[in-house]
């Protein structure tokens, strides 16, 4: 059983703390005390009140964060507290369906990087990881894309060369297309090159080549074929056709009327922050495709 200590008071302490006593009541953690800058006294919730400057004197293996809008100051003080960056988590994570503290603290520890192929990195804000890749807030064609995962250390070595702006009717603002090489990268959610070139290689550099999950969608089966012969070990691709390969994913939504009118990569996109209940991220991240809802 997890020892654990809640840092922070406030709305979000609320909002996380049933999700938080689930996991204690069902014996995967157990809560050691609450800290807060605001609160004084000698027990919160029944649970024992802890000094900041005092846990470092505390038996525990994590620190739950229940402050998103201060969690980086809170994770910095703790850090300066002695508190290694590796057990400090978001207390958001526990109100993820299905949640499995050991399975999300396996893919958290092995510092997993995750190559997508659109937007579906935002995977790792959802569960309030670092982004360990700079596939993030862009888009890649198909082609392009491929060719990147099969050199993919190479193309890493190459400096991001403004080719055109463009427009993002979604967002309604413009945003940099980029050649990395001949491969082109749309960084639709970045409003200039300077920003997307920064954040690029600023994210490059936390690449764990060691521990990579590869992600890509497509309705084209010849993409797919290709897809399926690339060689690592963790990856998947959702098609919207029916498949027994097992890097291939079904995402089956035709037959749902409000589904059947968005195009693929909406769907895609959806499922990743949690609309569409296709899969467990937790255990589709550790390489299990296992179905949440079958058709």
């Amino acid at each position: 059983m997890l020892r654990v200590i809640i840092w922070g008071t406030g709305s979000d302490y609320d909002r996380y703390l049933n999700s938080i006593r689930y996991y204690e009541i069902t014996n995967q953690i157990k809560v050691v005390g609450v800290t807060s800058k605001s609160v004084t006294g000698s027990t919160i919730d029944g649970y024992p009140f802890i000094c900041k400057e005092d846990i470092v004197n505390y038996v525990f293996d994590i620190l739950i964060v229940t402050s998103m809008q201060y969690f980086k100051e809170i994770r910095q003080e703790a850090m300066e507290l002695g508190i290694c960056k590796e057990a400090i988590v978001k207390g958001k994570i526990f109100l993820l369906p299905n949640f499995n503290f050991q399975k999300y603290l396996e893919i958290k520890n092995s510092k997993l990087s995750i190559f997508s192929i659109n937007c579906w990195g935002v995977i790792y804000n959802r569960l309030g990881l670092e982004f360990l890749s700079p596939f993030i807030n862009l888009a890649v064609p198909e082609e392009h894309y491929l060719k990147f995962l099969k050199n993919p250390q190479d193309y890493m070595k190459e400096p991001l060369k403004l080719k055109e702006v463009s427009y993002n009717d979604v967002d309604r603002h413009t945003y940099p297309v980029c050649y990395c090489r001949d491969i082109l990268l749309g960084f639709n959610h970045y409003y200039t090159f300077c920003e997307a070139n920064h954040k690029w290689n600023e994210r490059k550099k936390r690449i764990n080549w060691n521990n990579l999950f590869v992600m890509m969608f497509t309705s084209r089966k010849d993409i797919a074929e290709e897809f399926i012969n690339l060689p690592y070990e963790k990856k998947v691709c959702f098609v919207p056709f029916e498949t027994e390969e097992d890097s291939l994913f079904y995402l089956n939504y035709q037959n749902v009327d409000e589904m059947s009118k968005l195009p693929f990569w909406k769907i895609v996109n959806l499922s990743a922050i949690g609309n569409y209940k296709y899969y467990d991220i937790l255990d589709l991240l550790n390489g299990i495709k296992k179905k949440r809802i079958e058709t």
